[in-house]
């Protein structure tokens, strides 16, 4: 199953936007993770443990974003090397 309001940017990192009062006013959303991958929280780099379709918590600083690329490489994205992908 594939969520349709969810995309990659890059290669590497997974956005899923709040797209209703609802989801803003609940500070949570829907988001599908591939399960052949690892995925973390963008902003703490923690893993997430769960995959396929997970209720994602959000505020205002922190918005559905998240990406894959290891915690043995520092868990570092370079938005640069993203944005010419």
């Amino acid at each position: 199953m594939m969520l349709n309001n969810e995309y990659l940017f890059g290669e590497n990192i997974l956005v899923r936007p709040v797209l209703s009062r609802k989801e803003d006013k609940e500070n949570k959303i829907n988001l599908y993770l591939p399960e052949d991958e690892r995925w973390y929280n963008f902003y703490n780099n923690e893993e997430l443990l769960f995959k396929g379709e997970i209720e994602y918590l959000i505020s205002k600083e922190t918005i559905g974003v998240i990406h894959n690329v290891a915690k043995e490489n520092g868990g570092e994205i370079n938005l640069d090397s993203e944005l010419s992908a």
